[in-house]
């Protein structure tokens, strides 16, 4: 997939509720209307024509279409554009009679191709009732606004502080995500936010979530009043998340920990050096490393009778590989930062489990 083809995805981070909710309004508004397959068509230049309608497409929104024949994207990366076209094209005549849904900007660029089975939560809606959760209150805020969706990132005022290390004062907080263009599901979750350099880490929904799905047959307006109502008496376990901070200051990773990190960001497409410096494994290890794991796995899986052989500790810290990722997701584009936090978040979880 020749990248020069595609409308470049638009993106930008802002710090304050109004500012993103006129945004919200202007260059992150999507429009959204219904298709039939057979009127499908592709120009050699990268555009969708839809009927007489021509637009221009983002990358995302290519990725978009692919997945509704079920070309898997990697696929669809490798390949020249010319047979891409034809693959999608023979695909839509054994389909002619489906509906989708194209996503669109107010340039015209579609950004997304989806099937339309839920409605998407409007981008400006959400930023609205955001702005109305904490009335009086003091609050620390990053929006995310992309083709792809929003994250509002919400600190309350008088938020407890924890320090994990001296000199990095965390506070929990919300985070509210929403996509107008049907990439995800909207949510509000666990925040954890380092205040040293404003990255975070998403925690998984065993500490806490509230989901924001529309479906067809629902009123969004009643669907909005519930989700920001639940988003009010949402609190996370404080004191649970405040004991496991501390704990990852003081504790170290396990080899297989970190070598699930390792597969977990190489499976988002990271260079593996970069992965490498993330977790602390040093130049040239990195064969060792994950070989010696995947001997002892193999090993203990065969094993009858007897101690399996546990995970060894390392010299590398939790907290480091926590702190080092989300720094790193800042500079990141949108999928790809959304992904990293959650892998940063499990990190943390995950020490719930441990025995020691």
């Amino acid at each position: 997939m020749n990248p020069f083809l595609y409308a470049p995805s638009r993106e930008t981070t802002v710090q304050s509720l109004p500012e993103a909710l006129e945004l919200a309004n202007s260059d992150f508004a999507y429009n959204t209307r219904e298709f039939q397959v057979r009127n499908l068509n592709l120009d050699g230049e990268g555009h969708i024509l839809i009927g007489n309608q021509d637009h221009p497409v983002t990358m995302d929104g290519m990725n978009g279409l692919c997945s509704r024949f079920r070309i898997p994207n990697p696929f669809a990366g490798r390949i020249p554009y010319d047979l891409l076209k034809t693959n999608i094209l023979r695909l839509a005549r054994d389909a002619a009679d489906e509906t989708l849904i194209v996503h669109s900007r107010n340039d015209g660029a579609v950004v997304n191709i989806s099937k339309g089975l839920t409605i998407p939560p409007n981008n400006a809606e959400v930023i609205s009732r955001t702005m109305r959760l904490f009335p009086g209150e003091e609050l620390d805020t990053r929006i995310n606004l992309g083709d792809k969706g929003v994250d509002i990132d919400l600190i309350r005022g008088n938020a407890q502080i924890i320090e994990a290390r001296v000199g990095d004062p965390i506070k929990v907080g919300l985070r509210i995500s929403t996509s107008e263009s049907s990439f995800w599901t909207g949510y509000a979750k666990t925040l954890l936010y380092i205040l040293r350099c404003t990255n975070g880490a998403v925690m998984s929904k065993s500490f806490g979530a509230v989901k924001l799905r529309i479906k067809l047959e629902m009123n969004p307006n009643t669907v909005y009043n519930l989700f920001f109502k639940k988003v009010i008496e949402f609190v996370p376990n404080f004191n649970n998340l405040s004991a496991l901070l501390q704990r990852s200051g003081s504790l170290y990773m396990f080899d297989s920990e970190l070598v699930n990190v390792w597969k977990s960001i190489s499976r988002r497409g990271v260079d593996y050096d970069v992965i490498d410096m993330l977790i602390g494994i040093g130049e040239g290890d990195r064969g060792d490393f994950i070989s010696r794991v995947k001997t002892r796995e193999k090993h203990n899986e065969v094993l009858v009778g007897g101690q399996p052989e546990p995970p060894q500790p390392t010299t590398i810290k939790v907290y480091d590989v926590f702190d080092r990722i989300t720094s790193h997701a800042l500079v990141c584009h949108q999928e790809l930062r959304q992904d990293l936090e959650v892998i940063a978040g499990d990190i943390i979880a995950n020490l719930a489990s441990r025995q020691n």
